[in-house]
């Protein structure tokens, strides 16, 4: 599998939820915050609203508080208008 990167970070971890997607990033010569969460957009292959981190563990806990929080808005959203969410044709689960 190639390398996923943005900016200098290797994109290390991800987590999708429905067509949205988190994403967690290392950076080995950033020695104040090599660490950085991301949502990430597909359709135009933008990154955006980064959290940084001095650690692992911390980005981690991130990436999953991030992920709760999407999966929250993702099941108003769905209430509100009655669908089923949208699954990713890649994903084999």
């Amino acid at each position: 599998m190639e390398k996923r990167m943005n900016e200098n970070h290797e994109i290390i971890q991800s987590l999708k939820v429905s067509n949205s997607e988190i994403v967690l990033g290392y950076n080995p010569t950033n020695t104040l915050t090599p660490y950085v969460t991301w949502e990430y957009n597909a359709e135009n292959d933008s990154y955006f609203w980064g959290h940084y981190f001095k650690d692992e563990y911390s980005a981690q806990k991130d990436l999953v508080a991030r992920g709760n929080d999407k999966v929250a808005f993702y099941d108003r959203f769905l209430k509100k208008t009655d669908k089923e969410p949208e699954h990713n044709s890649h994903d084999d689960r």
